[in-house]
């Protein structure tokens, strides 16, 4: 799940094992901090036509372009309005640079690889397989982005 300097693991990371949280409705994500460039206001989309309806449109950064996701309607959830904390969490993906809409930007936790367990099989159906890991129980359970199937 994480993404590593120049391909390799390092021990001496200072962000191994840290991840963003951020809450949708009454779920809470994570996504590897390392991949993490930039969390902002939400930013006004450019539509286009024929995408799917989690595809936002395209938002314009100092210069450069890159896709906006709704990421509860890619993960099934009903859409829900923008309130005052919603922010676009900037995430480096394998395929590009992503904005991802989400209700707000929570902390950042260290999580131990030891801490974080495969999603079931109902976590992955329900979210449509957006899910690379789960932490925590109950009403402290963490689910961690799937960068690689987030934009596929």
């Amino acid at each position: 799940m994480e993404l590593f300097y120049e391909g390799e693991e390092r021990e001496d990371n200072p962000l191994k094992d840290k991840y963003l949280t951020f809450v949708l409705g009454k779920l809470r994500f994570g996504v590897a901090l390392q991949n993490v460039l930039e969390v902002l206001p939400v930013q006004p989309a450019i539509r286009l036509p024929g995408m799917p309806s989690y595809f936002k449109g395209l938002i314009e950064l100092r210069g450069s372009v890159m896709p906006l996701l709704d990421l509860r309607l890619r993960c099934g959830m009903e859409e829900a309005a923008y309130r005052e904390k919603s922010c676009v969490v900037l995430i480096d993906t394998p395929q590009c640079t992503v904005g991802v809409l989400a209700d707000e930007a929570a902390d950042v936790e260290t999580i131990p690889p030891e801490a974080m367990a495969s999603p079931s099989e109902e976590v992955q159906q329900t979210l449509r397989g957006c899910i690379a890991g789960v932490s925590g129980d109950g009403s402290d359970q963490r689910l961690y982005l799937d960068l690689d199937r987030l934009i596929a």
